[in-house]
Parts: structure tokens; sequence; C-alpha cells
């Protein structure tokens, strides 16, 4: 759902992060630097399909943009997501009453924002067209809630870049369960799927809320951990390793036995780029981390 987005953050390098999540997933993008610039984009006619309101913005701050917005008749219906380093509850009470559609806070979580995006700007096509957009096959693996592969490369970009900015840690872990294609084979197709889900759901279980999980291949999925240095990623995948070992990360039995691999990937000296972090765990897969799981009894809770 291709759309025309305004972007009004003055700070350079979070209105070039949120440019690029925007343009990559179709959007057309103009920014503002200043609150005077924004309400001067905002007024043309046509106006933004969607608007990223930074709330301090210079020269004309946010709340006063967004009620100028929602006092036109031109662009009363405009959705406005308002950005803010702040969680402050005030602030944000202060938002919904002035008119904003949504609210999201700084770092961003790219996943999270894209798909707050994509929701305001069907709703949008709903109110206009009174007929149903259509879903967006980019967003989410519709078998397993995961993020896509698409959604891991802009995530990825966006994480390594704040992390280089600021000097922050950043770790990946990559699992794929190496006999899945055999255990569809002896088991059918929906077992094999079922697999997929409960690995999801018990990753889940061993992440934090600010960690990103995504499917990147068919049996493959990589867990983005921004804010985690090697140290701490070893030991999610350790978590992880002995959750599938014991059996407990799998919620339905299975039989062949599941064989599970991990690779891990951190941020350091050598990696230079995104691609070298991913690279890094996929390699160690090959390599070294074979993990045999044992079978869950039927009686076995789920994780």
């Amino acid at each position: 759902m291709a759309a025309r987005l305004l972007i009004a953050e003055d700070d350079p390098f979070n209105r070039r992060l949120l440019r690029e999540l925007c343009e990559a997933a179709g959007h057309e993008v103009e920014e503002a630097d200043d609150g005077r610039a924004a309400l001067a984009i905002a007024r043309r006619d046509p106006p933004p399909d969607l608007v990223l309101l930074d709330l301090s913005m210079p020269g004309v701050d946010g709340l006063t943009i967004l009620r100028t917005l929602r006092e036109s008749d031109a662009t009363r219906n405009v959705p406005v997501v308002l950005v803010t380093a702040s969680g402050d509850q005030a602030q944000r009470a202060l938002g919904f009453e002035a008119g904003a559609d949504d609210f999201v806070s700084k770092p961003f979580r790219v996943f999270e924002l894209q798909q707050r995006i994509e929701q305001l700007l069907r709703r949008g096509h709903l109110d206009d067209d009174n007929e149903p957009a259509a879903d967006s096959s980019d967003a989410v693996d519709p078998l397993t809630r995961a993020g896509t592969a698409r959604q891991l490369r802009i995530g990825l970009d966006y994480e390594f870049r704040r992390a280089t900015r600021y000097d922050h840690p950043l770790s990946c872990i990559v699992l794929t369960i190496d006999n899945l294609q055999t255990i569809a084979d002896a088991q059918g197709r929906e077992q094999a799927d079922g697999i997929l889900v409960s690995l999801v759901h018990g990753i889940r279980g061993f992440v934090r809320s600010i960690d990103h999980i995504y499917r990147s291949d068919a049996d493959e999925f990589t867990v983005l951990l921004p804010q985690t240095d090697l140290a701490g990623a070893r030991n999610v995948a350790d978590r992880l390793a002995n959750g599938a070992t014991q059996g407990s990360i799998w919620s339905v039995p299975v039989a062949p036995t599941p064989v599970l691999r991990i690779g891990i990937g951190s941020r350091d000296e050598t990696t230079q780029s995104p691609e070298d972090l991913l690279r890094t765990a996929v390699d160690q897969i090959r390599r070294e981390r074979r993990i045999p799981t044992l079978r869950p009894s039927p009686e076995s809770e789920p994780p």
C-alpha cells in the first residue's frame, strides 16, 4: 500500500532512519526539520497520506502542529503518529487529546512502527473506499506471526545503525530445524507447521519484549537482540538449546526428533555491516551447534 508520508523530525539521524524504513516499505517520503516547514508541506494539495510528527519540533512544537492540522478541513482526517523520546503518560494523553492517531517512542522498534503505519493507512483506505484493503504479506509471517525476511533486513539495518551511532552492543541468533523436511515427510505438513509455530512460541519465552523474531527462511528464524553483547547472546542461545534438548520448547509431540542448529553473531571491531553480523551467525550454524532435541511426552505442558 504505497503512500505519501511526511516525516517531521528535527534530528537528522532519526529522520534518515525513518525515511529509510518508510521507503523500504514502498512509500514516498517528504521531510521537514522544523515545525513551520512541516505545516507548509502538510497544507499542500493534496496533503500527505500520513504524518510522522516529532513532539519536540523547533519553531512550532508538535502539539501545535497537530492541533492546526485537526482544525483544517483539508488535513483533519490525515493520520498522525506522534514520535517522542519520552515515555511520559501525561504527554501521551495530551497528544491523543489533540487528535493523534497513534504514538511511538524513541528508540524506534522498526517492526512495530511499520505495522502501525500500515494499519493506519489501511484504516484510511477503508474510510475512503468502504472496502477492505489488501493485507500486507510483507509484514508478518502468516503461519508463525513472526516478522518476515523482508522485515529482518529493515530491522537489522536500523538496529545496526543505531548500535554504531551510540556504540551499543548488538547481537543476533539464528535457529534452524535441520530435519524439518524429514518430519514433514514422515508426519505430514501440518505437523511440521506445528513445530515451527511451537518454536516461535518457545523463543518468545526466552527473549525480552524489545527483541525481534523473524522467519528468515522456510525452516529458519533469526532473533535480533538490541543492546546485547556476545556473552548475553550466548546466555540466550544456551537457554534456547536447553529448552530444545529437554523438549520444553515444543508444545506438540514430535517425531522424528527435531534437530536444532543455533548460531550467534555479535557486533565487534570486525563487523563492518549488518550483513557481516548475520553472516557470522549463519556460518556458525554450518560449523558447530547441532542440537538434537528430545521428543516431549503427550502430557508435556506447553512452554
